[in-house]
């Protein structure tokens, strides 16, 4: 891939590898909430990211005493949301629609932070060099196309991600929200420059509203 040298470097100063390697497998655990009003849910997920193409699941266990499972996955270009209790009885999901790939795309870009090989690895991120604090990566899919904006701190690590335009399911469509994010921790873990801690929220009528947060728990790859 012919990247540009911000973007190398970067990549570099994560400790990522051009080495092929299928995946990272991570856990966490941390709290999540899907308005500012509602009940804080404290969450323990197992994630898969893959680095060669644009591909992630997360499967999160919430709720009392853990018996809601959720699944939030971009396969195939296609976006798969899946709350169930108990482990079989369906609760909320999510049909395919190009907003919902669109925000699903986003979260890829955005946790390029927890699987920096992706960086040198995956053909299809597209970057652009802002200026040089800020880089932008971008994926483009049969239906949707994403974009962010990420800021790298004094260490030229990821710091911040954002999105002008995430699309929030609000009642029963989706609106595009400024949508942002935030790593810290940075710890030495398997030869990679890792945060183990991170943030995401949205900008509700002017305010910022952290819907997630998490905490690293394991990293490992999948070769």
């Amino acid at each position: 891939m012919n990247l540009p040298t911000a973007v190398v470097d970067l990549a570099h100063r994560l400790g990522a590898s051009p080495e092929f390697c299928i995946a990272v497998r991570l856990t966490q655990s941390g709290t999540m909430q899907d308005k500012p009003q509602a009940r804080t849910m404290h969450f323990s997920a197992v994630q898969r990211i893959l680095l060669q193409r644009p591909e992630f699941e997360w499967t999160a266990r919430t709720g009392p005493l853990g018996l809601i499972s959720v699944t939030d996955a971009l396969k195939g270009g296609e976006p798969h949301l899946a709350v169930k209790a108990l482990g079989w009885i369906p609760v909320a999901s999510a049909p395919p629609d190009p907003q919902v790939a669109k925000g699903e795309m986003m979260r890829y870009l955005a946790e390029l932070a927890w699987a920096p090989d992706a960086i040198l690895q995956n053909p299809y991120l597209v970057w652009r060099v802002l200026d040089q604090d800020r880089l932008s990566v971008s994926l483009d899919s049969m239906s949707a196309r994403a974009e962010i904006e990420i800021g790298l701190d004094r260490e030229g690590r990821i710091f911040s991600v954002f999105a002008p335009d995430r699309p929030r399911k609000e009642g029963s469509r989706f609106v595009e929200r400024p949508w942002s994010g935030r790593f810290s921790n940075y710890r030495r873990h398997a030869g990679r420059w890792l945060p183990f801690s991170g943030e995401v929220g949205w900008e509700l009528g002017g305010e910022e509203f952290i819907a997630w947060r998490g905490e690293l728990t394991s990293w490992s790859f999948e070769r």
